[in-house]
């Protein structure tokens, strides 16, 4: 460690052409005070002005101040991000706590972890709390819905391809904007092109292709709770086959009466 050399002969200084003043006080260090540089001779005679301790172990040699890299408490000012961050630069994790206690992992190879010690995906999420959204959970007061999108690989166009329930505990969903190669409908299983999308409900028991969000177009194919039957519609309200509850099949009506009943408008014939 360095220290403050004095020279205790005054007529070495006098000889140096220096001034007693000169030599810096060899007091303890105290909060405001100011010190000269202290003086050294080498061995060749010549003066350097050597560093000087501080109290708290620092060193300052040139009388500026030098501020240290950290983050604040209350916020950074002057950040420049290609050269600061708020990470690890050796191969270890960045750990978030809260009451002293772990809430989030970064591994060092990017994986993240929430209530996920060793995250195994590029986002890990756990909560074992009972009756608690184990991904997570969306309040709002408008009618939208919740769920995530994923782009599509050649980037035209996104895919929703999950819902979550909300606050009036309607059922949850899997909905996909674009399934297959060019599709233009919901869900696809093909190469055939569509404009309408499928639909798979619960309270009432029917699969639908609908053209539009009005209803028109519409072929659904239901299978209703009692003595509905199965049915195949189109343009919502128009019944084109039925299989009621009882065997009867009926084509242009919705309660044949017979084992084939066929209604042709105008002329209506029973077999």
């Amino acid at each position: 460690m360095k220290t403050i050399r004095l020279l205790a002969l005054a007529g070495l200084l006098a000889l140096m052409g220096l001034a007693s003043s000169g030599v810096a006080s060899a007091a303890a260090c105290s909060p405001g005070a100011v010190y000269d540089p202290a003086c050294d001779v080498d061995h060749d005679g010549d003066v350097d002005v050597i560093d000087i301790q501080l109290a708290a172990g620092h060193w300052n040699q040139n009388g500026v101040w030098t501020a240290g890299d950290y983050w604040s408490l209350i916020g950074n000012a002057a950040t420049n991000p290609a050269v600061n961050f708020l990470g690890t630069t050796d191969n270890q994790p960045l750990v978030v706590r809260t009451n002293n206690t772990e809430r989030m992992r970064v591994t060092s190879s990017g994986l993240v972890g929430i209530g996920v010690a060793n995250p195994t995906d590029q986002l890990s999420v756990r909560n074992t709390g009972a009756g608690r959204a184990g991904f997570f959970q969306t309040d709002n007061g408008a009618n939208n819905a919740a769920a995530l999108s994923a782009v599509v690989q050649n980037g035209n166009g996104s895919a929703l391809f999950a819902s979550v329930l909300d606050a009036g505990n309607s059922a949850p969903g899997l909905y996909a904007t674009t399934l297959g190669t060019g599709p233009a409908a919901r869900l696809e299983g093909n190469t055939q092109i569509w404009s309408g999308q499928l639909e798979v409900r619960e309270d009432n028991h029917q699969i639908a292709i609908v053209d539009d969000n009005n209803g028109n177009k519409t072929w659904t194919l239901t299978s209703h709770q009692g003595t509905s039957g199965i049915g195949l519609w189109e343009d919502a309200t128009t019944g084109r086959f039925v299989v009621a509850a009882g065997g009867n099949v009926g084509i242009g009506t919705l309660g044949p009466q017979a084992p084939l009943h066929v209604n042709q408008g105008a002329n209506d014939g029973t077999d």
